[in-house]
């Protein structure tokens, strides 16, 4: 039995829940590598069976103090921060968290890429050749 969706066949939703899944770790190992270039070759834990409880909990706390991010404590940052916890258990919520982690990669490319031509612009050549000369090669 397949049901149609934006012009493209589901099979029984199974399919889409799992490519769903896998497309939040994608962006959670992408991620943790990011945020830890010292263990490059490190792999991600995946989610541990006995913490769902926790990251459920704690995901649900950032979201309701997210929402009170007007006050000196809290902030609206807190808000992304527990959909993307409660996403990894959630079933119902790794489809939205997951595009709107492509559409913030996206997003965030576009403005490096802009901040990073503005930062270029006003420049001789020869200071960006200094500053090339300056930078360590980046290990692989």
């Amino acid at each position: 039995m397949t049901a149609r969706h934006h012009d493209r066949p589901v099979h029984a939703h199974g399919a889409t829940r799992a490519k769903d899944k896998r497309r939040v770790e994608r962006y959670l190992t992408r991620l943790y590598n990011r945020t830890r270039p010292h263990h490059r070759h490190a792999e991600r834990p995946g989610p541990m069976a006995w913490a769902r409880p926790f990251r459920v909990g704690l995901g649900i706390l950032l979201v309701i103090g997210g929402l009170l991010g007007f006050l000196p404590v809290l902030g609206y940052w807190m808000i992304p921060l527990g959909l993307v916890l409660l996403a990894q258990d959630v079933a119902w919520l790794r489809r939205p968290v997951g595009r709107a982690l492509v559409v913030a990669e996206r997003r965030w490319r576009r403005l490096r890429r802009r901040w990073q031509r503005r930062r270029g612009r006003g420049q001789s050549p020869a200071s960006a050749k200094d500053r090339e000369a300056r930078r360590e090669p980046r290990p692989r």
